[in-house]
């Protein structure tokens, strides 16, 4: 009946199975003592063609529920999608899904729908009948041949005639669909709301027209023939001084607002479009892992957590990679521990390893408090019973290093 395209390929396996303390150079290289506070200083433009969803291998767990109709409804003018009104039908940014009769009033209507490529699918149909039916959407209407809106589909929810026929809680947000298009009966959509890590998000739904009733009607649906792409096996890669300083920005507003207390975050590896930060906040006594995946927006977290193990990964599709345990990392533990010692008040800001080698670690910590207090440069060694810090401050001189010990790979 109308044909669907895909806009870009997503991940092949979908598809086919589916962040100082200032210290005087004076301390001893051995000191174990805190160092002290630092010192004060003076929507993209859309192609023309609609994203595939996720595909994988039958079948549906249950047939779809008995329809129950819904009052007749009336079309009506284009409305509004939350406080922004639509573009103009004749926008080029519409994807044209279908021109056909769709509610057998003998008029041709159009299916359109918008896809800003923001969220990757995780999830999908696993029946290959829909999945063969399905795309990605933002936002989908039916607009009847005058150009009015005769049903609306988007973040908040299903409309028709100025009614709601399906509503999405506001506590569980809609970042995108998948949609399922039958075009072998009367109009049936089955939508998937997914979250914004691409996983589904609440219950799945079913859109028709209902010939004897005259209407549209939605209902949710017990789908449960998922499928879910793996974690993608990549190996983990550190990250380079401005790509560190990139995550912990967002890694560190991501703490501002989950967190009460002072944190300090410092972001280690990336593989893919995922990386990982480590964060202590002052007063808590187990350091905290951040999972952040790159999207149009930037870095987002998608897993927090106190616990080591993979298994929390699968779910959100963090490589497994990411989290191994490897000599960084323990030297950046060893360092927040350092800067968030009980004994001292707690600082906020970021920790960058600017260099490291000769199981030696030198790292930047930068203050959020930048009106008070000035970066400064820590120093830990590697020893057999962990990394030990050496010292701190804003500037040293080759003979500084000398008597400390610190190697030219690190200066």
């Amino acid at each position: 009946m109308f044909t669907i395209c895909a806009r870009r390929l997503i991940a092949v396996t979908l598809f086919v199975g589916l962040a100082l303390a200032s210290c005087s150079l004076a301390g001893s290289p051995a000191s174990n003592q805190p160092t002290t506070i630092p010192a004060p200083t003076a929507q993209p433009t859309l192609s023309s063609t609609a994203v595939a969803a996720p595909t994988g291998i039958p079948q549906p767990s249950q047939p779809p529920p008995t329809l129950v109709p819904s009052p007749q409804v009336a079309a009506t003018v284009a409305p509004v999608s939350g406080t922004s009104k639509l573009p103009a039908l004749s926008d080029p940014a519409w994807n044209q899904l279908a021109r056909a009769d769709l509610d057998g009033d003998g008029d041709q209507e159009r299916l359109l729908s918008l896809f800003s490529q923001q969220v990757e699918p995780r999830q999908g149909f696993a029946d290959q009948y829909l999945a063969g039916k399905a795309m990605m959407a933002d936002l989908l209407v039916i607009a009847e041949s005058d150009d009015t809106i005769a049903l609306q589909l988007d973040r908040t929810g299903v409309r028709a005639g100025g009614v709601d026929l399906w509503s999405f809680p506001a506590d569980a947000p809609v970042a995108s669909f998948t949609v399922a298009i039958d075009a072998e009966a009367p109009l049936r959509l089955i939508g998937l709301p997914l979250a914004g890590n691409g996983l589904q998000q609440g219950s799945a739904f079913q859109i028709i027209w209902d010939a004897a009733a005259g209407a549209y009607t939605a209902e949710p649906i017990a789908y449960n023939g998922l499928t879910t792409l793996p974690p993608v096996d990549l190996a983990a890669q550190p990250l380079d001084e401005q790509g560190q300083i990139e995550v912990t920005t967002w890694a560190l507003e991501h703490m501002h607002a989950a967190a009460p207390g002072r944190p300090v975050v410092g972001a280690l590896a990336q593989a893919g479009d995922y990386a990982i930060v480590r964060a202590r906040v002052f007063g808590e006594e187990l350091p905290r892992t951040l999972y952040l995946r790159h999207d149009a927006d930037g870095w987002a977290v998608v897993l927090e957590t106190t616990a080591d193990g993979v298994a929390q990964l699968e779910p959100v599709g963090v490589p497994f990679s990411l989290a191994q345990a490897d000599e960084r990392r323990d030297a950046l533990d060893a360092a927040e521990a350092h800067l968030q010692d009980p004994r001292g008040q707690g600082l906020d800001g970021s920790l960058v390893i600017v260099a490291f080698a000769d199981s030696f670690a030198r790292m930047t910590f930068m203050p959020t408090e930048r009106d008070r207090y000035e970066a400064s440069t820590m120093f830990f060694a590697g020893t057999q019973s962990g990394w030990r810090f050496i010292t701190a401050g804003t500037a040293f001189t080759a003979d500084d290093y000398d008597a400390l010990g610190i190697p030219e790979s690190v200066r």
